[in-house]
């Protein structure tokens, strides 16, 4: 296979096969999605990891091809199912700084915990341990912070829990999320807030977690890791490591009864059949760098226009012709993709592309995907209708989101696209972006310990908000139903009924309901923000908020009254050089 590089597209051509797109950032092979990475040093946040030293990268490349074995990779888990995809080409420096504890590591080690020390040979009770915090108490990652009361006895990726495990000859129990992961919250509260899951993984583990946002450098290398051992992948990722850290177990998301059951296993395998365990890490050690330290090789040749417009056709035979989107049992936005082939269409006027780009946004603007109250897109949908969100909001899908729909608007002359552009920029301007102009990472999925609380709805609602006349009009035109999937009937709104759709049954004209829902939405909107709030990850990712500040340029250039737009994206491209300017948050009436 050939690698041909290019500005903003991998393309990889196999022999006899035809050209195949990579496209990078935006990848719908897992429950939870992988998005752009980025690492974090000190309060600011910077795209990968830094080019380790030729010795560090020579001593990375010797560890990962240990002597060959035929003992196959074992998992006791049943992860997210997802296919197997071949690893990107990603530089040895990136495990190197991810699996050594070298020069290029000291640069990243956590900050030292402010948690109690204990003595050599003793261990705090699980109650000592939630009345003081573990030794994540002090770290400035929401994300650990929100285990530091955990009775695990968590410690942050560094020198003082890799040492102890060397010291003591114990085996890592490591778990890597992030913020606003749904299921990492699910697994806190039903596996690492039970004390004798605590008492287990404290006795016979050292247990370290890891913001996957923190630390991409160690999210992508032990994902090939995971990928390796189970053919798939997600998170919270569980993983059990040697104290070299090389990992022999591995899974997802775990339930009680099975995670005790893989930690009891694992525990078991290391202390009685310890070869066994090194062999089997040895060999998903070797398996990972097959695919880092022999990347194909890369050729510069130039790109024949023949050869991408043949991907763009290709990818057309995986569009889901009834609700757009590529088919799959989850549809997940993948902006990227969306707009090379909006390129596309643009460059070679292909209806067909046309029509596909057409039927993916238009579907993604109406469903319950979209946020219809707030603005804004959740992270997926979980059936292929748009219909039911997981209801996270990152910034990297709602700023590549905004691009693309105001990009298409532009191309297609359709101000509808724009007008959806515009609504997930206010948001965003309103909801993540702090007083210094910087953007914030993600809005969370649950609040008041249920997912969705924040963000569903009831008929009943409704009815009692706007009346009964009102109330009916906005219910149809939410989709509200009171047969929601949800407690007590609620169900995400959309926008799939029309103005001229809800009109008729209630005797208005389409454009008395466009005046009633720009009249009841921010009411609708208020009522909603006195529910218990969904949490916010405040991390700042360079990263991502230079995508942030792409979107609101766009859309700017096309709505030259909006000056708010124009305002949001120059004090975040100026953050903490500007002196703060005033924002005020508008709703508009898409």
């Amino acid at each position: 296979m050939r690698r041909i590089p290019s500005p903003s597209l991998s393309l990889a051509l196999r022999p006899g096969s035809g050209l195949e797109i990579l496209i990078p950032r935006s990848r719908p092979t897992r429950a939870e999605p992988r998005p752009a990475f980025a690492h974090k040093v000190r309060s600011v946040t910077f795209s990968r990891a830094p080019r380790a030293p030729a010795r560090v990268r020579r001593s990375i490349a010797s560890s990962f091809t240990p002597p060959g074995t035929d003992a196959p990779a074992f998992s006791p888990c049943n992860p997210v199912p997802v296919p197997r995809r071949r690893p990107r080409a990603t530089s040895v420096a990136l495990l190197a700084s991810a699996l050594t504890l070298g020069a290029c590591h000291r640069a990243h080690v956590a900050p030292s915990s402010s948690a109690p020390p204990e003595t050599a040979g003793t261990q705090r009770s699980t109650d000592e341990i939630r009345r003081d915090g573990n030794h994540l108490v002090g770290q400035r990652s929401n994300y650990l912070l929100q285990h530091s009361k955990n009775p695990v006895d968590w410690y942050p990726w560094g020198a003082e829990a890799l040492d102890r495990a060397k010291r003591e000859d114990k085996p890592i129990f490591l778990s890597i999320g992030y913020s606003s992961c749904h299921w990492c919250h699910v697994m806190e509260a039903e596996v690492f807030e039970k004390d004798d899951v605590a008492e287990f993984l404290n006795l016979h583990f050292i247990s370290i977690k890891v913001d996957r946002e923190e630390r991409p450098d160690l999210d992508e290398a032990y994902m090939r890791a995971l990928v390796s051992m189970t053919g798939g992948g997600g998170w919270p990722m569980s993983l059990f490591l040697t104290p070299s850290l090389r990992p022999f177990f591995g899974g997802t998301y775990l339930p009680y009864g099975r995670f005790l059951a893989a930690a009891g296993k694992a525990s078991g395998d290391f202390a009685s059949a310890r070869n066994d365990v090194e062999r089997r890490a040895d060999q998903v050690a070797t398996d990972v760098a097959r695919g880092v330290t022999a990347p194909p090789p890369v050729s510069t040749s130039p790109i024949a226009a023949s050869d991408v417009r043949a991907v763009a056709e290709s990818a057309l035979t995986h569009v889901d012709a009834e609700w757009g989107g590529f088919r799959g049992i989850m549809k997940f936005p993948t902006p990227v993709r969306w707009a090379f082939l909006l390129h596309a269409a643009r460059k070679w006027g292909e209806p067909s592309l046309v029509d596909a780009v057409r039927k993916t946004l238009d579907a993604m603007a109406v469903g319950g995907i979209r946020d219809p109250i707030g603005g804004g897109f959740h992270r997926y949908s979980t059936d292929a209708r748009w219909e039911t969100p997981h209801f996270e909001k990152m910034l990297y899908d709602n700023a590549q989101l905004a691009t693309l729909y105001v990009e298409a608007g532009l191309a297609l002359h359709e101000p509808r696209y724009v007008a959806v552009a515009t609504d997930t920029l206010d948001f965003m301007l309103r909801e993540m972006q702090d007083d210094d102009g910087g953007f914030y990472a993600s809005i969370d999925a649950d609040s008041g310990g249920r997912e969705g609380a924040y963000y569903v709805s009831t008929r009943d609602e409704l009815l009692k908000l706007a009346g009964p006349d009102d109330g009916a009009m906005l219910a149809r035109l939410l989709g509200i139903t009171g047969k929601g999937a949800f407690d007590g009937g609620a169900a995400a709104p959309n926008r799939r009924a029309s103005f001229a759709d809800v009109a008729a049954p209630a005797g208005r004209t389409p454009n008395e309901v466009v005046a009633k829902w720009a009249t009841w939405r921010p009411q609708i909107l208020a009522m909603r923000s006195r529910r218990a709030r969904p949490r916010v990850d405040t991390k700042i990712v360079t990263a991502w908020n230079g995508l942030a500040i792409t979107a609101p340029i766009w859309s700017a250039i096309c709505n030259k009254p909006s000056g708010s737009l124009r305002q949001g994206a120059s004090r975040a491209s100026c953050r903490s050089k500007c002196p703060t300017a005033s924002y005020s948050p508008r709703i508009s009436s898409v």
